[in-house]
């Protein structure tokens, strides 16, 4: 692959895959570190990633494994305190924003990740399958399992603030 060809495959990519790392991360210099790591990595395997058929789901399963790396060793939690709001409740306010987002916050890292690439990402099933190395169905039950608890325990909240007022 030549560098015109990896520019035009890869480049596009590169805001993608430092959104992703920035919400794992939550830090903008080591979301970058990521991206500029990643970028390197494929230009060093360029002549290989002809292989991929989906590209887009090999990068953002680099920067997955990338940023759980770091995690790893930086021990961090994963911070999802700045996610737009990823399941759409009937009450459209920055409150109910925030409530939605500490109920995230509490769902298994799986469902999460799911949660990320699907509602936030736009990433079709097949591709959230490639990226997570999980079955189309497993993600399907998954999603809809995380949402219905999202939707439940911001259903418990805001009942109970309302019967407070």
């Amino acid at each position: 692959m030549n560098k015109n060809q990896f520019i035009k495959e890869f480049l596009p990519l590169s805001e993608k895959v430092f959104r992703l790392a920035y919400r794992f991360l939550n830090d903008s210099e080591m979301a970058k570190d990521i991206v500029q790591g990643i970028y390197l990595k494929l230009w060093d395997k360029r002549n290989e990633l002809k292989k991929f058929t989906n590209k887009e789901a090999f990068v953002v399963k680099m920067a997955r494994n990338a940023c759980l790396d770091k995690i790893k060793l930086t021990k961090n939690t994963i911070d999802v305190s700045h996610y737009h709001n990823p399941v759409q409740p009937d009450y459209d306010n920055a409150e109910s924003a925030q409530i939605v987002k500490r109920i995230i916050k509490t769902l298994p890292d799986q469902q999460k990740q799911i949660i990320e690439l699907r509602d936030i990402e736009g990433f079709t099933f097949e591709e959230i399958s490639d990226i997570l190395d999980l079955s189309i169905n497993n993600i399907r039950v998954s999603l809809s399992i995380a949402r219905k608890k999202v939707r439940e325990e911001f259903n418990k909240i805001y009942s109970h603030g309302l019967q407070r007022n």
